[in-house]
């Protein structure tokens, strides 16, 4: 999910808590369903947002009106507060992520890594990028499970492999040495450790690049062929 869909949702759970009149209602219990799959969706199920919206309570302990109807402003209160601060780090602490999408990156690895990106967790964008070219590529070439890096892209992308590659002697070439590439100096380095460095969200966006481009070739020449 892009960020401006997400402020958008974000915005209307808000605009409908201002509009609930108490949590004796179809419409709260409506709102509170939407908000927490909201802020799972966009978040995480594990985020703090969605930690934090699971705690806040719009009940009384006191069958006492007055008490009733101070607790729901409380917790509503308490929610607002919490959706204003998810907001705010979209639209003001987080980096965007207009940059990839399923527009940009073969929709199949965007949806695998999305939420990585989003959250900017970049050495598991590049580990689970890795990760998944390698198993779709075995996958689609219908190879063994324990048919891994260089082997694996010999077999399928290779010159003589399932899936070629190119057009002439030199691009197949080309492709086969890509693979290998992504096989040998990405998948054995970000499967094997967690890479620690200051340049990591460039890092893993070459990654995700490179893994888009060569699933992209995939299905250009040989989605026809794929055994799945």
């Amino acid at each position: 999910m892009d960020t401006d869909r997400a402020l958008g949702l974000l915005r209307e759970r808000l605009a409908e808590l201002g509009e609930l009149q108490g949590v004796d209602t179809p419409q709260y219990h409506d709102w509170r369903q939407k908000t927490e799959r909201t802020l799972k969706r966009i978040f995480g199920p594990d985020h703090d947002f969605v930690e934090g919206f699971g705690r806040i309570d719009f009940y009384s302990m006191s069958d006492s009106p007055q008490w009733v109807v101070r607790a729901f402003k409380d917790g509503r209160t308490e929610a607002e507060a919490l959706l204003k601060g998810a907001i705010y780090e979209l639209e003001v602490l987080s980096e965007p992520t207009q940059f990839a999408s399923a527009a940009s990156v073969d929709p199949e690895l965007w949806e695998h890594v999305r939420r990585s990106v989003e959250q900017e967790q970049w050495s598991q964008v590049a580990s689970q990028t890795a990760i998944f070219v390698e198993d779709k590529v075995r996958e689609w070439a219908g190879r063994p499970p324990d048919e891994v890096g260089e082997k694996l892209m010999t077999a399928v992308v290779g010159e003589n492999g399932e899936f070629p590659l190119g057009l002439t002697r030199g691009e197949k070439q080309g492709w086969h040495r890509l693979g290998m590439g992504f096989a040998m100096a990405l998948r054995n380095a970000n499967t094997h450790r967690i890479e620690q460095r200051d340049d990591v969200k460039r890092y893993a966006l070459g990654v995700l690049g490179a893994g888009s481009l060569l699933l992209t070739q995939l299905r250009h020449q040989h989605a026809n062929s794929f055994r799945s």
